[in-house]
């Protein structure tokens, strides 16, 4: 039988690793089953063996004094600093402090104290159940609440001319903080008009609903740029 011939990336760039032009570490994986069968299809598999586990990726920086430490000459990290983490990303069940179910997938990044923070949640259970314990909480959920945590959500679009962003423009920014008072949803980029405005109310007090405090009104169906202009 006559040798088949390895075509994979690694074989195909090793002469790159072997004149040291490319010195970038990786872990390279192969895949030819499909996920019909069994979770086939699954380059790893994070078992959680104890509930308050976590099964997190990490990315780390080197940190001096609070900034960012690297040389803007050699681009290599400044002497004294140390690794903290910047990004994580995985899932847990259990709460660190034991006091609640988290069941989660979880994207967290350092706060300005240089502690991370969850800011991205996909619940793969129902957290809304008071009653969940390590025993009794039901494994998945028909509709899941994907919610953010000390974060705004922005849509980008084109057009911003100066400043820091210049070449993009905040559509529609979702936040709590430095939230804009009212944006336009625009189907069309660069026309005028929009189907739908939104309007935002500041809170006045503990009464009031989600509703009284934004708004999503029609316009008159001669402005309309989002969607068909005749429906």
């Amino acid at each position: 039988m006559s040798a088949v011939a390895n075509t994979s990336p690694a074989a195909s760039n090793s002469a790159l690793w072997l004149t040291g032009t490319d010195s970038t570490g990786r872990l390279l994986t192969y895949h030819y089953q499909r996920a019909n069968v069994g979770s086939f299809g699954e380059w790893a598999r994070h078992f959680m063996m104890r509930s308050d586990a976590k099964g997190m990726e990490a990315g780390y920086v080197p940190v001096l004094n609070g900034k960012i430490a690297y040389d803007p000459v050699t681009r290599d990290p400044l002497p004294g600093a140390s690794y903290k983490p910047a990004v994580w990303h995985g899932f847990n069940v259990e709460a660190n402090d034991h006091g609640s179910i988290h069941g989660h997938w979880e994207l967290e990044v350092a706060d300005a104290n240089g502690h991370l923070q969850g800011r991205l949640e996909i619940p793969f259970i129902d957290q809304s159940k008071l009653s969940n314990g390590l025993n009794n909480t039901t494994f998945g959920i028909a509709y899941t609440n994907i919610r953010t945590n000390l974060a705004d959500f922005s849509v980008r679009a084109q057009n911003i001319t100066s400043g820091d962003y210049a070449g993009q423009n905040t559509a529609l920014r979702v936040g709590g903080n430095n939230m804009p008072a009212h944006r336009h949803l625009r189907g069309r980029q660069g026309r005028a008009g929009g189907r739908h405005h939104s309007r935002h109310q500041p809170l006045q007090g503990f009464g009031q609903s989600l509703e009284d405090r934004h708004q999503l009104p029609r316009r008159r169906a001669t402005q309309c740029r989002f969607g068909s202009e005749r429906d």
